[in-house]
Formats: C-alpha cells, structure tokens, sequence
C-alpha cells in the first residue's frame, strides 16, 4: 500500500485496551454473523470537551466555530501543562 502500513484488525481478551503486548490478529471472524464498530478520534474527543454529540449543537451552544478552536486549544494546553509538570 503507497504512502502507509496496510490496517490490521486485532482483538484483545476481556475487552482490554489495546496495547503492543496484549493485542491479537483477528484472522477470522468464525460463522454466524458479526459487526465492528469504527470511529475516528476526533469523534470521541469533541464529545469529551464540548459535552455536545454532534459539532453543529456544540458550535450553537459555544458561540461558533472560533470559540470552540479556543476550548480545544484551552483543554490542550492544560493536558500539556499536566504532562510537563509531571515529568521528572
């Protein structure tokens, strides 16, 4: 595949967090039927910092566009500010 790694689907015991050591191919799904669930991080993290499912109401209740560029930036730089001062 040009331009990246081609995607690999593994599965982890207990529906554990995936991680290099823990994970398995999944090279076969059986028989009968079953689904996957996909999702982008972006996705997952708007809902996190805005409280709102979907961009559009998030933007509606925060004022627009701009005022949510500056409540990611905010929470980001709060996450990094953690994260140095953590560090030894």
């Amino acid at each position: 595949m040009a331009g990246g790694a081609p995607v690999q689907l593994v599965t982890t015991a207990d529906y554990e967090w995936p991680t290099a050591t823990n994970t398995t191919p999944l090279n076969s799904i059986g028989t009968g039927r079953g689904s996957i669930v996909l999702y982008n991080q972006a996705s997952f993290t708007h809902w996190y910092i805005t409280g709102e499912k979907y961009m559009s109401k998030a933007e509606e209740v925060h004022g627009g566009a701009k005022e949510l560029r500056d409540l990611f930036a905010a929470k980001a730089r709060k996450v990094l500010q953690y994260s140095e001062g953590s560090l030894p």
